[in-house]
Order: C-alpha cells, then structure tokens, then sequence
C-alpha cells in the first residue's frame, strides 16, 4: 500500500476510533454495562462518538460546502430509515443528527485545533462545544415531546452531555498526540525539523 493511502486509512480508523473508545470507556466507568446495553439511553455514548468520528473525519478532508451538503443528506437519510419507527423517532434523530453536523463544523471549520491554547485549549473548547450542542437539543426534545418527569429526563441529558462532551475531547486529544507524538504541539521543533500534523486539513 502506498504511503499516502496507508496515512489516510489509518487517519480514517484512528479519527472514529479514539474518540469512540474515549466515550464509551469514560461512561463504562460512570454508569457500567448500561452503556452497553442497546436499550439504555446511555448506549448513546458510543453511538454519538461514531457518529461525530466520522463527520470530523468528513469535515477536515472536505470544503465546507461539500461538508455541510453530505451532513444535510446524511441527518435525511438517517431520519427516513426511522419512519417505520413513528414520527417522534424521526424527529428526535433529525435533531441530533443536524446537532452534531453543526457543532463538528463549529469545531472543525471555526475553532479548529491550533487557535486555542498550546496543550489542551483547544480540546477544552471542543469538549464544551459537544456538551452544549447535544444538552441544547436534549432541552428542544424536552420540550418538544413533554416527558412525564422532565426533571429526570434532563438530569439524564446533563449527565449524557458532560461525558459525552469530556470522552470526545480527550479522544480527539489522544488523536492528535498519535498525530503529533508526545510533545507540546504541532509547530513545536524536533531533531532539528518542523514535523507536519499528519492529519491536519
């Protein structure tokens, strides 16, 4: 395999992997096998994380037209496989869907990650930009489909924001040092030669 392509599948892996296992490990470790559990609503954690993996992924490789014209199509498609599942689900999932497209291009075409901060700045602010995104669109379906105990239901999405909002930026974090190596950040100088983010836009 050629060395391009060879960076770019491992990119692609790495860029859905660490932040998903950043996720489900940092909820396994709070609220155990329910996050497992395909019926639990903290069974989110992994899914959120693969989702928003794969839009990062989709957001630095392409311009922000062609980014925000797959992320409309995919919240669409993924909204009209869940039809046979009431219209409730397919609004829920248009609103998350859409949710993540806009904070993943928040974070990735405005923020980006070398604006922030040397070390964790910019994984902080990527952090806070998912905790609110998914917390302000758990307020909206609240709101929206009128739970009995409300106080639960957004206790639940507070708690299923912050470790969602903390697994995401460390994941992206651990990215960006199997990217960089072990040190203070991309433009820093080793043996001699500035060393390029391998994946950088």
């Amino acid at each position: 395999m050629a060395p391009a392509l060879w960076r770019k599948t491992v990119e692609a892996l790495l860029t859905v992997l660490c932040p998903m296992v950043l996720c489900v490990g940092i909820g396994a470790a709070v609220r155990g096998s329910a996050v497992f559990a395909a019926r639990s609503g903290f069974f989110q954690f992994g899914v959120n994380a693969l989702i928003v993996g794969v839009l990062v992924l989709m957001a630095r490789r392409w311009p922000t037209g062609r980014y925000i014209l797959a992320g409309t199509l995919i919240t669409a498609v993924l909204a009209v496989m869940t039809v046979r599942s009431g219209p409730r689900i397919v609004l829920h999932t248009a609103i998350l869907i859409a949710m993540w497209v806009a904070a993943v291009y928040v974070n990735v075409k405005i923020v980006g990650l070398r604006r922030r901060g040397r070390i964790l700045g910019p994984y902080v602010v990527w952090a806070f930009v998912f905790a609110a995104g998914l917390f302000g669109a758990g307020v909206v379906l609240v709101i929206l489909f009128h739970p009995s105990d409300v106080r639960t239901s957004l206790v639940f999405y507070a708690e299923l924001s912050a470790l969602t909002g903390i697994g995401l930026g460390m994941g992206f974090k651990v990215l960006d040092w199997l990217a960089f190596g072990f040190r203070t950040g991309p433009d820093d100088i080793r043996d001699g030669r500035k060393r390029r983010n391998l994946f950088a836009e």
